[in-house]
């Protein structure tokens, strides 16, 4: 047997256990709802975002002012809808693949818009 110190009673230790088990199994039974609740908003997360990507790949190409529909103006690659840089020149604007190539055509639109423009200097001189 053990001696009671301090005044406790057996009475008090059972309290004492019965509280502590209680307490374990609310933070238990907390957990779980908790991770439930977790997995619905990611699961919820991954809709919106299925959603706003079927939403950007659905880009109206002839809203822009490119002179092909949907290719990059200034390096000739197809643009992705997802990823669209805009560059506006003279109240225009134009799909571009990415920044460096908006760069490009703000730098010099004559090489790059104009009506003829069939050929592109490719993706040599930036990145994507």
């Amino acid at each position: 047997r053990f001696p009671m110190r301090n005044g406790l009673n057996r009475g008090a230790i059972v309290l004492l256990v019965l509280v502590t088990a209680v307490a374990i199994s609310v933070f238990v039974g907390c957990s779980s709802n908790e991770t439930d609740k977790t997995e619905t908003a990611t699961t919820e997360t991954q809709e919106t975002m299925a959603e706003a990507t079927e939403t950007a790949t659905a880009v109206d190409f002839a809203a822009y002012a490119n002179p092909k529909e949907g290719v990059c103006p200034a390096c000739g690659m197809k643009v992705n809808a997802e990823h669209i840089k805009v560059a506006k020149i003279d109240d225009k604007e134009y799909a571009c693949c990415s920044a460096g190539c908006v760069a490009m055509i703000i730098e010099d639109p004559d090489k790059y818009l104009a009506a003829d423009a069939s050929e592109t200097t490719g993706h040599e001189g930036h990145n994507h």
